[in-house]
């Protein structure tokens, strides 16, 4: 297996152990061949290995690197998993121009295996932002579900209140609610 497959299989695997000796032996042979796509390579497998601005930084470097050589899916693939992690970092305008960017690369060389992982990133992320602004829509819409949460919520409160004999003050919630007139008719 070559050993950059090594160090990411291990990596993904849970086994940081391995994908570190692998990592060694990988840099030990890139860096004397020094050419953009062994030094895109090392920094693409030691950024699996890294975390915050160095994991940035070395996602940065791989791109730049890989895209001085003669293949295009090495750095569309870079493209892409930088993406993913951009997304897991919440970086969600920097994931999506990434992601975007490796997408339309491995579509055009016929890698679609990695171009619909591509993708889905890409949906998953808008379907998920998109689906919160419907709810919150939703919740504050009169007359919809979030009215009959806010009104449940309220009944629960009385309900506490006269179990245990207190009343709310003028500041609770429950009070608040009751006194305040709704702003929808």
């Amino acid at each position: 297996m070559a050993r950059y497959k090594l160090v990411e299989a291990a990596a993904r695997g849970g086994q940081p152990d391995l994908a570190a000796d692998a990592l060694r032996q990988l840099t030990e042979r890139t860096s004397v061949a020094g050419t953009p796509w062994a030094l895109g390579t090392q920094a693409r497998c030691q950024v699996l290995l890294s975390e915050g601005a160095e994991a940035d930084a070395l996602y940065r470097e791989a791109i730049e690197q890989l895209t001085h050589t003669r293949s295009s899916a090495h750095p569309a693939r870079a493209h892409l998993l930088y993406g993913e992690w951009l997304r897991r970092e919440n970086r969600r305008r920097d994931a999506r121009d990434q992601l975007r960017t490796g997408y339309e690369a491995l579509r055009r060389i016929g890698a679609e295996a990695f171009a619909q992982r591509a993708r889905r990133e890409m949906l998953d992320r808008r379907d998920r932002a998109s689906a919160r602004r419907a709810d919150l829509r939703r919740a504050h819409r009169p007359g919809s579900a979030g009215r009959a949460v806010n009104s449940s919520r309220s009944s629960a409160m009385q309900y506490s209140t006269r179990s245990s004999g207190r009343t709310p003050s003028a500041s609770s919630p429950a009070a608040t609610r009751r006194t305040s007139s709704p702003s929808w008719p």
